[in-house]
Formats: C-alpha cells, structure tokens, sequence
C-alpha cells in the first residue's frame, strides 16, 4: 500500500495533467458537436444489431453480433471526431500501459525476491 500511495504522490502532476487533458477533450467532444455526431452513428450501429436475425443478444457482442457490426462498420464510417478521440485515447492508453508495465515488473522482481505468491502477478502478466 505504501509503494501506491508514493507512486501516486510522486506522479501527482502527472495525473492532474492527464485528468486536465481528460476533461479538454470531453469539452472539445461536447463543443464540436460531436455528441450528436456520435449517437446518430450509434444509433445506426445498434439498429443494424437488433434487426438482424443473426445477432440475437446484443450483450454477447461477441460472435455473430460481431460480424453485423463489422458489416456496419465497412458501410458506414464513425465519425471522424469519434475516431480522433479513441486514437488518442488508445496512444495514451498504450503509454500509460508502458509505464505501469515497467512498475509492475519491479514489483514482480521485488516480491520474487522475497519468495512471496505471485498468482496475483501473474494474471496481471496474463492482462
């Protein structure tokens, strides 16, 4: 818990910096009438889910619903405003991840140090 709270206390204007820049895209998303943007596309998305013979529960995406959206999606494009914001959330996704996996590895090499279970590390690993 300590080894937490330090990372967190040492990253502190990090994560403000990242909550700051959550919170300017939320607000582009909102200003460049994106919102609307996106439902209709959506809307159109979940209307070529629930009309299909094929796709019979939404919920269990996977599957033959899957390969509706995916006819949707090669018919139909997502908005470029929607699609700018998942690429640089993924970026930051993929970075975030970078760092946390260094971390993750030192406390992995930290507790195989100290001859403790490790079942819980390795279904981060597995992640």
């Amino acid at each position: 818990v300590d080894d937490i709270v330090e990372a967190v206390t040492s990253n502190l204007e990090e994560i403000q910096g990242a909550y700051e820049s959550a919170v300017e895209t939320a607000a582009e998303f909102c200003d460049s009438g994106c919102v609307d943007q996106t439902a209709d596309f959506l809307d159109g998305l979940l209307d070529s889910l629930t009309s299909s013979k094929k796709c019979k529960k939404v919920t269990e995406f996977c599957g033959k619903c899957q390969k509706v959206a995916a006819l949707h999606f090669a018919v139909n494009a997502p908005p470029c405003c929607l699609t700018d914001i998942v690429d640089d959330a993924l970026e930051e996704f993929d970075a975030r991840r970078a760092e946390i996996g260094a971390y993750v590895d030192t406390v992995k090499s930290e507790v195989h140090g100290k001859g403790k279970n490790t079942s819980v590390l390795s279904k981060v690993e597995q992640q």
